[in-house]
């Protein structure tokens, strides 16, 4: 596996005119839809592709429901999702409604062992293009 990348220029944030130092970032080779990716799952595993379907739709769902009721789900080794919220900012808990009190992201963080093997097999230092 390769993952391909491309130098860029870090902005010059605090507008001192200097040179900034290049940083990589990740040229995509697009995306997999879920489709795709059912289909791929599919033909590796051998299980009923409609079966996949049902199944991918009850993760989505249940991991919808689980995440809008306040808990952090794991699953396995992929990793961790929760949310986050957003409010005004207020000095007493009182100043604060509930209407006021948003979703401001779903976040994800990568498991330990699938954040390792995606480390240790790419060859990303062999890949610039």
């Amino acid at each position: 596996m390769s993952i391909h990348y491309d130098l860029y220029d870090t902005p010059d944030i605090q507008k001192k005119g200097e040179e900034q130092p290049l940083h990589p970032r990740v040229v995509f080779n697009g995306t997999i839809d879920q489709e795709e990716f059912l289909d791929r799952v599919h033909k590796f595993t051998g299980i009923s592709r409609s079966l996949l379907v049902g199944a991918m739709q009850s993760f989505q769902n249940e991991l919808r429901d689980l995440l809008a009721n306040g808990w952090i789900v794991e699953l396995g080794d992929i990793g961790y999702f929760s949310v986050s919220l957003q409010g005004p900012p207020v000095m007493k808990k009182k100043d604060v409604h509930a209407q006021s009190i948003s979703l401001k992201n779903i976040n994800f963080r990568a498991g330990k062992q699938f954040k390792n093997c995606l480390l240790y097999t790419s060859d990303a230092a062999d890949d610039l293009i």
